[in-house]
């Protein structure tokens, strides 16, 4: 009787502090409230990408996407940057990006993170994340686009001297592990921006929209 007296107390007081209306719009904003906690371990906000995730399953019509776009994209661009190579962060960012792509918005920004965190992760995320362009209408059958990224994250992913707009690339070599960048998460951001506006208009790729499900597709 006392323990059921206290989870009935416990449920009385979260009830109080519950924004009203008690709607799912109010409660997905306090779980993405708590993304950007500090305080608050990597295991328990990959835990909230989930739960977040399973709502939009139920209630697809959410109108607060934009802002699950927003705080999600602002947890994987940190910073902090998370480290894949840390299996709670890992499972994170993993959460994160399906939780992204469930919204139907692949525009610059979300591609941008993407590639960095491609470049960074280990082989299943890698695979996770190519599976994710090319659900977006990627056609990359020759793995261009991989071996482009693989390159940037060596530091070789500047633009060719006298390019005349015509990809002539050779075919990637899988990598075996998790690439090592030669500079800082932040500046790897940078240049995937510069890389991506560069590999789009090498290869005729037509420009991304904000507003709209978004894949890439040849310019007209």
């Amino acid at each position: 009787m006392h323990a059921h007296a206290h989870i009935c107390t416990h449920t009385q007081n979260i009830l109080q502090t519950f924004p009203r209306p008690w709607t799912v719009i109010n409660f997905v904003s306090i779980l993405l409230g708590k993304l950007s906690h500090p305080l608050i371990g990597h295991d328990i906000k990959a835990d909230i990408c989930r739960v977040v995730l399973k709502l939009l399953k139920y209630y697809y019509e959410t109108p607060n996407k934009e802002e699950i776009y927003r705080a999600v994209i602002r947890l994987l661009q940190g910073p902090p940057v998370l480290s894949t190579r840390v299996p709670y962060e890992k499972t994170l960012v993993m959460n994160a990006l399906r939780l992204l792509f469930s919204l139907d918005v692949l525009d610059q920004e979300f591609a941008i993170v993407l590639m960095v965190h491609y470049i960074e992760g280990d082989e299943e995320l890698k695979k996770m994340i190519m599976d994710l362009f090319v659900r977006h209408g990627l056609k990359d059958p020759l793995g261009y686009f991989a071996d482009g990224l693989m390159k940037l994250g060596k530091g070789k992913g500047k633009k060719r001297e006298g390019s005349t707009g015509t990809a002539t690339p050779t075919k990637a070599t899988p990598p075996t592990k998790a690439a090592t960048p030669t500079s800082s998460t932040a500046e790897l951001f940078s240049r995937s921006q510069q890389w991506l506006v560069h590999w789009m208009e090498e290869y005729h790729v037509g420009s991304y929209s904000r507003s709209s499900l978004l894949s890439i597709k040849p310019s007209k």
